[in-house]
């Protein structure tokens, strides 16, 4: 009788494991990046750089290029029509697969007035292109102004 019990506990535990599906684990192969921060508030037109920090996070780590050609990181002032690309080397080794997080420092040339006034406003949208092409969420600074 304790045998049969035995082998019944055994059939049982073994048919509950074998039943149990693995969990997959899900890799998010488009990065995605969130805003940080801006180095200030206000800019002199023509003399202050502006300096936008995003952190990201890809989870196949394909963000960057080699060739200093292709540009990875896309950056528009909502006055214009047009994002500027910016380059950016590669985040991890190229041949990897690796999750990868880390913040972004991206430098723009000094903003100027474009219109006849002493001050303006703007702010500036955020993407970034991995290697495979994937294109990460939109992110937004605060508004900024420019002043003469």
């Amino acid at each position: 009788m304790k045998i049969n019990v035995l082998y019944t506990l055994i059939f049982v535990s073994f048919s509950f494991l074998s039943s149990c599906k693995k969990e997959e684990i899900s890799i998010q192969r488009i990065p995605s990046i969130q805003f940080s921060s801006i180095n200030s508030m206000e800019f002199i037109s023509f003399n202050d750089s502006v300096i936008l920090e995003i952190s990201y996070k890809d989870d196949d780590g394909d963000i960057g290029y080699e060739n200093a050609d292709l540009p990875s990181i896309f950056v528009k002032d909502n006055r214009l029509s047009k994002f500027d690309s910016y380059y950016c080397p590669p985040l991890s080794p190229t041949n990897s697969n690796v999750p990868i997080k880390g913040n972004l420092r991206i430098k723009l040339p000094p903003l100027f007035l474009l219109g006849n006034t002493s001050k303006e406003t703007t702010f500036f949208e955020i993407y970034i292109v991995d290697r495979a092409n994937n294109k990460s969420n939109i992110v937004f600074s605060p508004e900024v102004s420019i002043k003469e």
